[in-house]
């Protein structure tokens, strides 16, 4: 009988380590579920499809922030209510020199959102912290406005030639490298998550390219 012990005991931890494989694997294809429905709303936005792609990259945690303008309509109150939905912060801001247009910033914190419409509205703000809320490399940061330290026009083409036009941040000269693999992530996540936006963005021609393009980087 004392023997047997031992064996009723393993037993037992192991049914109980496959009750909690089990439990996690049904929270994870519940979380999965989850995301897939706030994907599913940020693709339904009413936005440009580059403003699309940034709000994905907040909503997988790659972003803190976005800002941009919108035209100031019926849409945008419904847009706003589906970001709310998902957990999604809106700051909003008219705009004086057209009455039919507002500046929004997007963020899962509001006091984020909020900081970031103040940056944007600012006409000497702090472009290193704009920068950090919007998700820029901070080498790249570090480099912006000063042309000794960041890329050319020309420069910059010709690295992210066969990059989706998702994204417009400055690159550095001497970071450019690494900078290249933080385009090459976002762009991975976007098709991942997201490949209808690629269709959006560019001709079927196109959009079949710069898939094949994603997926070998």
């Amino acid at each position: 009988m004392d023997h047997e012990k031992p064996k009723v005991q393993k037993v037992v931890i192991g049914m109980s380590h496959v009750g909690i494989s089990e439990e996690k694997q049904s929270k994870e294809n519940n979380q999965e579920k989850i995301l897939k429905e706030k994907i599913k709303e940020v693709i339904g936005l009413p936005f440009g499809v580059t403003e699309k792609a940034q709000i994905l990259l907040i909503l997988l945690d790659e972003k803190p922030a976005i800002e941009f303008t919108v035209k100031n309509d019926s849409e945008l109150f419904d847009a706003i209510n589906s970001m709310d939905k998902i957990g999604l912060n809106v700051v909003t801001l008219p705009l004086n020199s057209d009455k039919g247009f507002v500046r929004i910033a997007v963020s899962k914190e509001k006091e984020i959102a909020k900081e970031l419409m103040n940056l944007s509205a600012s006409s000497d703000s702090d472009h290193k912290r704009y920068g950090q809320l919007m998700g820029f490399p901070g080498t790249a940061i570090d480099a912006f406005g000063n042309e000794e330290k960041q890329l050319g026009d020309g420069e910059q083409n010709t690295l992210t030639d066969n990059f989706p036009h998702f994204f417009n941040f400055r690159m550095s000269k001497e970071n450019s490298t690494a900078e290249l693999e933080v385009l090459k992530r976002w762009n991975k996540l976007i098709l991942k998550y997201a490949p209808e936006l690629f269709d959006e963005l560019y001709s079927p021609d196109d959009s079949i390219r710069f898939k094949r393009n994603v997926e070998k980087m």
